[in-house]
């Protein structure tokens, strides 16, 4: 029962995406012809709330919320190298881009080639911009069908075979569909979603570790006995990873 209840849950959420991608047509203006600026920029008239959002679905990626966990959890210390990485890397974005943003909105810029060939007037370097950009998005498709695979696995409704192949590219069809149609406004219904999503998840997270455990000291204290020592304090000799014992190994299950 509570497997069904599950599976019928993260179904729900995957067609309620979907739905809101294929209708993200809501936010385009009536009675306006479509443009390369308003697909992919939106007309630039999103505004604060949805940027935000946007810029939260971007940022706050699985990258996040799983990878940058499970490296803590299999090697430790190291992983905490993403701490330092986002306060650094994030305030000189925001610096660089929203100049960038106010340049390109004065001349109409599109692209990061539209960008670099009215400022350096060069085509070949503007073609070698887009073409990089178009490159290196190829590893991040890739990534993200690995991705959506993991996710459908954990889920419990990713058949094997062909079957598994089929909804696979299903789903990405969809999405790729949305995104035709819609650009930016797609992604930003679902950076929408995301944001609850990503609310309601560590709200119930946190309270269900804390009703488990009996509140925050306990958890600190059940982890300092199973490190051997304070739980957050990082020595020299964390960054190298060290054999788990045997009473730290995770249970198979």
């Amino acid at each position: 029962m509570a497997d069904g209840a599950m599976t019928a849950t993260f179904l729900a959420v995957i067609g309620g995406a979907s739905l809101l991608a294929v209708t993200a047509r809501r936010l385009r203006p009536v009675d306006r012809l479509p443009s390369l600026e308003g697909w992919a920029l939106a007309d630039r008239g999103l505004g604060p709330g949805w940027t935000w959002l946007l810029l939260g679905g971007t940022i706050f990626t699985a990258y996040t919320f799983t990878a940058v966990p499970g490296l803590a959890y299999g090697n430790g210390a190291p992983a905490f190298f993403a701490v330092p990485y986002t306060v650094i890397v994030c305030p000189l974005a925001f610096v660089l881009l929203s100049r960038l943003w106010s340049v390109a909105r004065r001349h109409g810029y599109v692209t990061a080639a539209d960008f670099v060939r009215g400022r350096y007037g060069s085509p070949p370097l503007a073609l070698v911009v887009a073409l990089t950009g178009i490159l290196a998005t190829m590893p991040y498709l890739a990534l993200q069908l690995l991705g959506i695979r993991a996710v459908l696995t954990a889920g419990g409704v990713y058949p094997r075979g062909a079957a598994g192949d089929l909804v696979l590219v299903a789903l990405f069809a969809g999405l790729a569909v949305a995104t035709y149609r819609h650009g930016l406004r797609a992604p930003a219904v679902i950076s929408a979603l995301k944001a609850v999503a990503v609310f309601v998840s560590l709200t119930a997270v946190t309270w269900l570790v804390l009703e488990r455990f009996g509140g925050p000291g306990p958890v600190f204290d059940g982890a300092a006995r199973r490190l051997g020592g304070p739980a957050l304090l990082l020595s020299p000799s964390s960054s190298r990873p060290m054999p788990p014992s045997p009473s730290a190994r995770p249970s198979p299950c």
